[in-house]
């Protein structure tokens, strides 16, 4: 697959540059000028690989609690990089919910490609959900700048609350000197 992106970069720079798709689905809903959402899923990456970068499980949790109550949503779709960090999180059950943990790439790309919308923490679930033509919601703290690694593709939207530190690169919360 990154053979098949490296291979779609223009040799000059005037060429078109278009990218191969990395799954194959149906995003003909999630494209067009007015989307219908009705009974797709929506995908969350809750994890970032780093609390400084996540937006924070309480706020997820209700969050996925939210989007259930509403008949629309098909499912909520919740994205893991392994079966331990998934248990570690401790959802709740529900019939349309659905926990997906340590699936390789190409199972991921399928999996995400069937939700109409991606939220996610500054993490390579949003990334790889705009490439794949989802409405994308990031959220970014101030440790690092959205300007550099905000998602690129399709239609993103960034939630980012500036702070005067940012960015601090820090490794842990406790390490902020200004408790932010």
């Amino acid at each position: 697959q990154m053979m098949r992106l490296i291979d779609a970069l223009p040799a000059n720079a005037n060429d078109f540059v278009s990218f191969p798709p990395l799954c194959r689905t149906d995003r003909a809903a999630a494209t067009t000028a007015t989307p219908s959402f009705a009974g797709k899923g929506i995908a969350l990456f809750p994890r970032a690989g780093n609390d400084v970068k996540e937006w924070g499980r309480d706020k997820f949790t209700e969050l996925m609690r939210l989007l259930l109550t509403h008949p629309e949503v098909g499912a909520v779709n919740v994205y893991f990089a392994n079966a331990r960090e998934a248990q570690d999180y401790g959802l709740f059950t529900h019939d349309r919910l659905h926990v997906h943990a340590g699936l390789d790439f190409e199972s991921l790309t399928r999996s995400l490609g069937e939700n109409a919308i991606c939220i996610g923490n500054n993490s390579f679930g949003v990334h790889i959900g705009s490439y794949l033509g989802l409405a994308v919601i990031a959220i970014y703290g101030g440790h690092e700048t959205v300007s550099e690694w905000a998602p690129v593709f399709n239609t993103g939207y960034v939630i980012s609350h500036p702070v005067p530190c940012s960015p601090c690169h820090i490794h842990r919360r406790t390490d902020c000197p200004y408790n932010l």
